[in-house]
């Protein structure tokens, strides 16, 4: 171990000495101009992102946008997007039952992982909105960039944006012939990703992309049972794009995805056991547990205590997706047509006891399929008076069948017997107009307005079938139908915005955004399965100043309050643990700021610095049970920040070395709420520190060594209770230190 050690470590201490005899080989004439011609290197103040339905740069946008390149993607070694807890400072993702990523901006978000729930924090891929929690798992490849934007965000982007959105941008195919191939290997997770892709401008009007992504890695978590790392988790993908320019005025793209996910074995481990009740049950067939945060589980499904063997852990995800866009030029409008379709099939079993015998788990079998059709016109980008008028509509049926439990009985004390077999489906229609617009009252003053109108309807059926004491407890139902869920709402937003000078931009604005309520799959009864839907309310100040070559400072107040919110909490009933949605008043207020400072043609700094304070503004539920008025909300880190050095170095003709380091941080924040859990895991303060070292040889081959959280930190970053355990917990903890080497060839 020591020797492997030795070898990861001394493959950063080689690239960058070898960047060294580069750079004092290149000194000379031919290194300064090539300083001179790559000069440009860090300026991305001139990405356009599309949060608004318009081409502008983060700079010109009255909103809260933190942009992610593929560079900035390639750095932080991610394979998916339910990786991207602190990436920016302010989003976290806790992955819970499932994989399924709870994912917040400034304290607010689904804290969920129940199924059946709709994201607050909305995703959204190449401009197509991904309703559950499940697509987050789907690979992230040939990347342009991420844009993660903040705060209230439904009169553009729609459906269940009340509290922001993540936004995925994929490459299109260009007129250039490009292949790319990219290899990374990390050495503690024994992973292998690869990822290609070819461009191929056919003819002068018809261009073809193919990329593709395959990857396996071992985790990091030891099963003691099983003798082996923790999950395996391998990923198939590969994705077409085909551009068609049949005339001068129409341009459109097509994509289709399939993606193939396979996992054995579960990231997740005993927290804490402080009555010893989960470790009576194991000792009483020989096994001894390991209860700290340290990356050791020891669970399985074996027939041992007197039950049944079980499945292992596993999860599987077959997913494919179509998008269609079309841009037709009317005169001086721009008419966008954009057609999608998605599916996918994610059967699972999650066990929850955590020892080696089949006392508790969850069977699941989830499907989705979804529709969305989006027709919008926008006005030419000139004038005082600019709008965008357009509609929308959204199909969804999804549907599971969770059976919850395990063997008919066992000889260890555990009090549960008995399976719920329950079958779930959910079905959604929903139907929006939208039009916003922006006027110049004054000279460099502008009013921006929004409105969108959406009316859902939403259906669904609960039929059960229970055994044993789950029984009692899950009542035996046939099929039902739901309480049908009809909603309108009004969503608006409105602002002003004043460029002081040609660089400086202050903005304010106001957004009502609404997520619709829903069915969840925990409750014991039909007529308790529904939950209302909720409303944001969002304030946000804001100024931008660019300051040149890619140096910018941005700052943000904000102040977002959400009535009805979804709050996911757990409930204990007769001993068992369940999951359940109910509605919340609360508030997140605070300040963020990000900036970037260019110090010659070589470095860079970079830094974004969130303070949120997210709270309860009432007891919840009424009798405060769960959370009282003025108690922090979950997985809220009050303070969060990032800081990056980049170097980029051309050292002769041939060769550039490069550089970054980034510092991340977080405070401490809750991971349940504090009147039913007072006593449950947290997530601790942590700082992490990742780096990335490489050179460029010529234009087509480029070495890299990456370092993931070099310092090694240790944090819990999920928690819930084990079912019949007197305050044991299990969940996670954030990934370990990894270091990589990253080879990527181009022609």
């Amino acid at each position: 171990m020591i020797i492997k050690n030795q070898l990861k470590f001394a493959l950063l201490a080689s690239v960058a000495g070898w960047s060294g005899a580069a750079m004092a080989q290149g000194e000379g004439a031919d290194a300064n101009e090539a300083a001179q011609a790559s000069s440009s290197a860090f300026d991305d103040s001139g990405i356009i992102v599309t949060a608004r339905k318009q081409n502008e740069t983060v700079l010109e946008t009255p909103a809260s946008i933190t942009v992610l390149t593929a560079d900035n993607f390639d750095s932080k070694n991610i394979t998916r997007a339910n990786e991207l807890s602190g990436v920016v400072p302010g989003l976290v993702q806790t992955n819970g039952n499932g994989s399924l990523p709870a994912t917040t901006f400034r304290g607010l978000g689904t804290n969920s992982s129940v199924p059946s729930a709709e994201a607050s924090v909305a995703y959204f891929v190449d401009g197509v909105y991904f309703s559950h929690l499940r697509d987050y798992t789907s690979p992230v490849y040939d990347l342009d960039h991420i844009e993660f934007i903040k705060g209230t965000q439904s009169t553009l982007l729609g459906k269940n944006t009340s509290v922001g959105a993540v936004s995925v941008v994929t490459k299109r195919p260009t007129d250039e012939l490009e292949a790319q191939l990219q290899y990374t290997h990390s050495f503690e997770i024994q992973g292998n990703r690869v990822e290609g892709v070819v461009n191929l401008p056919v003819s002068e009007r018809l261009q073809v992309r193919a990329s593709f992504l395959t990857s396996e890695d071992h985790g990091m978590v030891y099963n003691t049972y099983a003798d082996r790392k923790e999950p395996y988790v391998r990923d198939l993908s590969g994705r077409l794009a085909v551009a068609w320019q049949p005339t001068d005025t129409i341009d459109i793209v097509l994509r289709y995805q399939h993606d193939d996910r396979k996992q054995v074995g579960f990231q997740w481990e005993i927290l804490k056991d402080p009555l010893g009740i989960v470790s009576g049950w194991a000792a009483q067939f020989g096994q001894v547990l390991n209860v700290t945060p340290d990356r050791i589980n020891n669970s399985a499904s074996e027939g041992l205590g007197g039950t049944l063997e079980g499945p292992e852990q596993f999860e599987n995800q077959v997913t494919n997706r179509l998008n269609l866009l079309a841009n037709i030029e009317l005169g001086e409008h721009t008419l966008t047509w954009q057609t999608a379709f998605h599916q996918w099939r994610a059967p699972r079993y999650t066990e929850i006891d955590q020892t080696a015998a089949n006392l508790f788990g969850i069977i699941e079998d989830e499907h989705n399929k979804a529709f969305t059709q989006e027709v919008r016109i926008s006005s030419p980008h000139t004038g005082r008076f600019q709008y965008l008028v357009g509609a929308y509509y959204y199909w969804n049926d999804w549907g599971n069948n969770p059976i919850t439990g395990g063997s008919g009985s066992n000889s260890v004390g555990f009090p549960i017997t008995g399976v719920s077999n329950t079958v779930i489906t959910q079905k959604v229609n929903a139907y929006s107009a939208f039009a916003s617009g922006s006027y110049e009252l004054l000279y460099n003053l502008t009013v921006d307005a929004g409105v969108r109108y959406t009316h859902e309807e939403k259906r669904g059926t609960m039929s059960r079938v229970a055994t044993g004491l789950l029984s009692y407890i899950f009542p035996n139902t046939p099929l039902t139908p739901y309480t049908p869920l009809d909603n309108d709402s009004v969503d608006y937003s409105i602002g002003l915005r004043y460029n002081a000078t040609s660089d400086l931009l202050l903005y304010a604005t106001y957004s009502k955004g609404s997520k619709s309520g829903g069915y969840q799959d925990g409750a014991a009864l039909v007529s308790l399965a529904s939950f209302t839907p909720e409303t944001a309310y969002s304030t946000e100040l804001g100024a931008k100043l660019g300051l040149g070559s890619g140096s910018y400072i941005a700052v943000a107040l904000f102040n977002t309050k959400v009535a009805a919110f979804q709050n996911n909490y757990t409930a204990t009933i007769n001993n068992v643990s369940r999951s359940l949605i109910g509605n919340a008043n609360i508030r997140s207020r605070g300040v963020e700021s990000t900036g970037a400072l260019r110090l010659g043609d070589n470095f860079r700094l970079t830094g974004s610095l969130v303070y949120a304070d997210g709270k309860f503004l009432d007891d919840f539920p009424g009798d405060g049970s769960v959370a009282l008025a003025g108690q922090p909300l979950s997985r809220n880190p009050k303070w969060s920040g990032q800081f990056t050095v980049d170097y980029d170095q051309p050292v002769s003709d041939e060769v550039d070395v490069f550089g970054s380091v980034t510092f991340d941080f977080a405070s401490k924040a809750l991971l349940q709420s504090l009147v039913n859990q007072p006593n449950a895991p947290f997530m601790q303060a942590h700082q992490t520190v990742n780096a990335r070292l490489g050179m460029r040889i010529g234009d087509n081959l480029e070495i890299a060594a990456i370092g993931t959280n070099l310092t090694d930190e240790t944090y819990v970053t999920f928690a819930t209770g084990i079912t019949a355990s007197g305050g044991a917990y299990v969940g996670s903890v954030n990934r370990g230190r990894v270091i990589a080497l990253q080879v990527t060839v181009k022609n």
